[in-house]
């Protein structure tokens, strides 16, 4: 990428996060970023075992995912058994 593509791209992002995370995000975050919960048979999981670690509800859970794909894109890597950013 060039600096230009990557400026309009990262602009792009600030331009769609108009939330502040939490610390619940940022814990979040850190696991799909550094790829902490891996090796899991499905997408659901992943999610169960995320919601049994950071004790909160599967709704929660699923409320935040949702913001995440919209402010960055998930999808789920069934190699890795994981679900990761898409940028």
């Amino acid at each position: 990428y060039s600096w230009k593509q990557i400026e309009t791209t990262l602009q792009k992002l600030a331009e769609k996060q108009k939330i502040e995370w939490d610390v619940l995000d940022r814990k979040i975050i850190r696991v799909i970023e550094l790829s902490l919960l891996t090796g899991q048979k499905s997408v659901s999981e992943w999610k169960k075992n995320m919601t049994a670690e950071l004790r909160i509800s599967s709704q929660e859970l699923e409320k935040r995912l949702s913001e995440y794909n919209y402010w960055r894109g998930i999808y789920w890597d069934a190699e890795l058994g994981s679900i990761l950013f898409l940028t």
